[in-house]
């Protein structure tokens, strides 16, 4: 029976390692996409919007918010869903150190937790926020009747939420989507943002 070469054996050891190089050479470049990303979060300059996006999103990009018509295709529609979370959504704090990568061909999955969060220092500068949320939320009804239902909803939850929940609000969420390779550069081809059910506030805090 003809055994196989040194040479032979150590060039097929080397064709089943490749994947694994391949992997090892890319999260450097992804784990930075995510900390670009965190830091538009952080900075929440609604100016950089156009930027972020362009630098972050790929052109078909599919994005799922939290929000019931947070469901958009297209870089122009993502750029926007973020402008709006910058103006008007929760302060977005996501672990990078903790993050969830499989390869799929020329794709990567990833998943990752994070805290979606707001601090107060009073009750009322808490309501006016509410009432700014609630005044968005009313402006994008064209229904009386869905505006009065969104009206009773918003207002029972932010008095519950201030009231019995204090006011350092923050909630556990979790991103999940993939990455793709665009013209030399890692960019988000799907991006779902989900809270765990039930819905539950959280005590620690920020670090």
């Amino acid at each position: 029976m003809k055994t196989n070469s040194p040479y032979k054996l150590l060039a097929i050891s080397c064709l089943l390692l490749l994947p694994c190089f391949s992997f090892a050479q890319d999260i450097p470049a992804i784990k930075k996409v995510f900390r670009d990303f965190q830091a538009g979060y952080s900075k929440r300059d609604t100016t950089m919007t156009e930027s972020f996006g362009n630098h972050l999103f790929a052109r078909d990009i599919f994005v799922l918010g939290t929000g019931s018509e947070e469901w958009v295709s297209g870089i122009n529609a993502a750029k926007s869903l973020i402008k709006n979370d910058w103006a008007y959504w929760l302060n977005l704090s996501v672990d990078t150190t903790k993050l969830n990568l499989q390869k799929a061909g020329n794709v990567y999955l990833f998943a990752m937790a994070g805290t979606a969060y707001l601090q107060f220092p009073n009750k009322e500068i808490a309501y006016g926020y509410g009432m700014g949320q609630i005044n968005n939320t009313l402006k994008k009804e064209t229904d009386n009747r869905l505006k009065l239902l969104a009206l009773a909803q918003e207002s029972s939850n932010l008095i519950n939420e201030i009231e019995k929940g204090g006011l350092d609000v923050r909630y556990q969420i979790r991103l999940t989507g993939t990455i793709i390779l665009q013209n030399g550069h890692w960019v988000f081809q799907q991006l779902v943002y989900s809270f765990p059910y039930p819905m539950q506030r959280e005590t620690a805090a920020v670090k």
